[in-house]
């Protein structure tokens, strides 16, 4: 009996072994946007979505992603555009249960961006609002401002 809980016991540890082995972190890769090219950095710009405060870039100058991905501790999530003048939609992630009646922020953030340069998209917890900094700088560069707030099971953001 002892024997047959020791080798239970090895088995349910090998299993747990893999599960973990697979729960490793995914290389980030970024997703180039506007025909930006990923293997030219210095003359385009990568903004990297805070995992630990993530919002959802929804469009990039009225253009809508093809599909909208959160940013997370497993697969940071990064964007490659072109430099200059840009204007984002972002929203707000949604909570986790789709039926419970919600409302959602939507932004739009202005910005100006340099190439060459890293720059760092998040939800400020403290404002509430979409902030843009460059990368290892406090100050946001650009702060993102309400245009809509819907409720979630009626629609969608409206950002003109």
């Amino acid at each position: 009996m002892a024997r047959c809980a020791f080798e239970l016991c090895k088995v349910s540890a090998l299993w747990l072994a893999i599960g973990l082995g697979g729960c490793a972190g995914l290389s980030p890769s970024p997703v180039s946007l506007s025909g930006a090219r990923l293997d030219e950095p210095f003359s385009a710009v990568r903004v990297s979505v805070d995992p630990a405060h993530p919002v959802l870039l929804r469009a990039v100058d009225e253009e809508l992603l093809p599909s909208i991905q959160v940013s997370n501790h497993l697969r940071p999530l990064a964007y490659v555009l072109h430099p200059g003048a840009h204007v984002f939609w972002l929203s707000e992630l949604p909570y986790g249960m789709p039926f419970l009646p919600q409302r959602i922020n939507c932004f739009v953030m202005r910005v100006t961006l340099v190439a060459g340069a890293g720059y760092e998209l998040r939800l400020d917890p403290r404002r509430k609002l979409p902030v843009l900094s460059r990368t290892g700088e406090a100050e946001p560069e650009s702060v993102g401002q309400v245009v809509d707030r819907p409720l979630l099971l009626e629609r969608g953001c409206q950002w003109r």
